[in-house]
């Protein structure tokens, strides 16, 4: 969706290992095809990781995109075969809702009529209710759309470091540790954009 919108936000990109070890690497391959972007598969190790980066930031210098896999140990041509049958037999592609985002056509998984009794949303409706489906939309003044889709770095948010921190968290770009907003508070970026550019003007 980010690559079709023409504003993608960055020029390259690490695809993630989890998803290329069971789809294969080849997944990504429309990347470099379609969009000619440089990527990478990488794993969760700080090894992979810097192969991914030092890949991509090589592919931009040299002006040669390919897809590079850089957790060959776990991620193989084709994927992993079992859990796509798996997959396949279990689930129906459907439309889904993003955090931040929205709707995106086809981009989620739902368990199919055949397995609908090891359904959570069926064992337990409560799950469905309006008020857990509002939970993930983004709260008054949160800008974690714009940081999940690389319009903004997250402490240009406007609750960055003020409303919105760790043991306060506004939204899911904070609440995860996974998040964008999380990553920058913890590796010690804690000024918003905007108190910085006051201190320096009244500097």
């Amino acid at each position: 969706m980010l690559l079709e919108s023409g504003t993608p936000g960055f020029d390259a990109l690490v695809a993630p290992g989890h998803v290329a070890t069971i789809m294969g690497p080849e997944e990504w391959q429309f990347v470099v095809e379609r969009h000619d972007i440089p990527a990478a598969v990488a794993g969760f190790t700080s090894e992979s990781l810097l192969a991914a980066m030092y890949s991509t930031l090589r592919q931009l210098i040299e002006g040669r995109h390919f897809l590079d896999n850089c957790y060959p140990e776990v991620v193989k041509p084709g994927g992993n075969r079992a859990a796509r049958r798996q997959l396949q037999q279990a689930m129906d592609v459907t439309d889904a809702n993003w955090r931040g985002v929205g709707i995106i056509p086809a981009s989620g998984f739902t368990i199919n009529e055949k397995f609908r009794a090891h359904d959570a949303r069926q064992a337990f409706p409560s799950y469905a209710v309006d008020a857990r489906k509002r939970a993930g939309e983004m709260p008054p003044g949160c800008d974690c759309a714009s940081v999940v889709l690389g319009k903004i770095y997250p402490n240009e948010c406007r609750l960055f470091g003020a409303a919105c921190k760790p043991r306060h968290p506004i939204g899911p770009c904070m609440v995860s540790d996974e998040g964008a907003c999380r990553i920058w508070w913890s590796a010690g970026m804690r000024e918003p954009v905007a108190k910085a550019k006051r201190t320096q003007a009244n500097a």
